[in-house]
């Protein structure tokens, strides 16, 4: 893969891994306007499995920086 592949992958990962900063970011704002009780109505396996979705998204995207996929 050439050197411009390889910085177009860089820039792809990285600007997922802000998008996703960004979806974390937004949260307590989605949560304040929808109201709380929206949430507390949910079991621990809800909050686990969301909690397991995001950390997966971050490191899908940190992986793509260091293995660059031909």
């Amino acid at each position: 893969m050439t050197e411009n592949g390889l910085l177009i992958n860089t820039i792809i990962a990285l600007v997922s891994l802000g998008l996703t900063a960004l979806i974390l970011l937004s949260i307590p704002f989605r949560l304040k306007k929808q109201g709380t009780e929206a949430c507390q109505n949910r079991g621990r396996a809800f909050w686990t499995r969301e909690i397991s979705i995001f950390i997966s998204a971050i490191a899908i995207c940190i992986l793509c920086i260091f293995i660059h996929f031909e």
